[in-house]
């Protein structure tokens, strides 16, 4: 029984990050849509990785 739990938090832990990484990979793809002919380097790829963070994180967090 504790294989099965360590095997389904195993399981949320990942699903949790393919979701902030799809989420952030969504928002990325929007800046390139919005700034087609700039480079997401810096300072402005973290605040674009922060806002697609705080999108989804609390989410993520209460749901595991």
């Amino acid at each position: 029984m504790s294989l099965g739990g360590i095997a389904i938090a195993i399981g949320a832990m990942v699903d949790a990050a393919i979701v902030m990484i799809e989420n952030a990979h969504k928002h990325i793809e929007a800046w390139h849509k919005k700034h087609p002919d700039k480079v997401l380097k810096g300072e402005a790829h973290w605040k674009v990785i922060t806002d697609a963070s705080i999108e989804v994180g609390p989410a993520l967090f209460s749901a595991c």
